[in-house]
């Protein structure tokens, strides 16, 4: 079990061949816990992990509790956004077309990457 936090509130894609996973870092803690070996890797290879700003907090042998959230989603094609690096890029993004999401459900970060996990889209450079 590895053990991953981040700077702020993050909802990471992971491509799992036709699936799109999503590891939350949306816990008191900013964490993410997985056993799976494959998401450890596309972590561990990210720009994200390599800027620091998501970090292998901890890893242990036990696999007693794991608290990994993760979500599938096969009914969309993920778009992924690199250039949004701030909270307004990404409410522009969500508000245009061919998203169109009332400003009324883009009221705090969490409700944003709601959103961004509903339209299957995805703004890996942008921390809270």
């Amino acid at each position: 079990m590895k053990s991953y936090r981040s700077h702020g509130q993050l909802i990471l894609p992971v491509r799992q061949g036709d699936d799109i996973v999503y590891c939350e870092f949306t816990d008191a803690g900013n964490t993410f816990n997985t056993n799976n070996k494959e998401i450890q890797e596309y972590i561990e290879n990210s720009t994200l992990f390599a800027s620091g700003d998501i970090i292998l907090f901890s890893e242990s042998e036990t696999t007693n509790e794991i608290n990994e959230h993760v979500e599938t989603k096969r009914e969309k094609e993920l778009t992924v956004f690199l250039g949004v690096a701030t909270i307004n890029q990404a409410k522009d993004i969500l508000r245009a077309e061919p998203y169109n999401v009332n400003h009324q459900k883009l009221r705090t970060p969490e409700a944003i990457m709601a959103q961004a996990i509903e339209h299957s889209v995805a703004f890996p450079n942008w921390t809270n």
